[in-house]
């Protein structure tokens, strides 16, 4: 028998998404520090991260004028990536299984699909 589960929100992450809407760095930060294992706020922030690596930053050479890009920013991304499946990963109880074939999460529920989104950043 197949059993499907979803993942349950609490009061305190429903009322701290508005925050995550408002797509506020800042805003990020200070969720970060109140809630450090919201999953959705780490997507968020390792968004920021993964956009900040395409800026090019200057720096001048003997030859003159180079653009490097900044790894530093991707690193911070995918660390962000790791903790949020942490979270998840840490949040699934003792009856659910991924080997075993007979739990599902389905994705049609809004619940699970940041889950799937911070499986398909790890592996992207």
């Amino acid at each position: 028998m197949v059993s499907g589960f979803f993942l349950a929100r609490s009061i305190t992450t429903k009322s701290h998404q508005l925050k995550i809407l408002i797509l506020d760095p800042q805003g990020f930060y200070d969720l970060l520090q109140k809630l450090p294992w919201q999953a959705d706020t780490l997507l968020q922030l390792s968004e920021v991260y993964r956009h900040r690596e395409g800026v090019l930053v200057p720096s001048f050479s003997q030859r003159g004028y180079l653009a490097q890009f900044s790894h530093e920013e991707y690193a911070q991304a995918v660390d962000f990536i790791d903790r949020a499946l942490f979270t998840y990963e840490r949040s699934f109880i003792g009856a659910f299984n991924f080997t075993s074939g007979l739990n599902r999460l389905d994705f049609d529920r809004v619940e699970n699909r940041p889950f799937f989104l911070a499986l398909h950043r790890q592996v992207v």
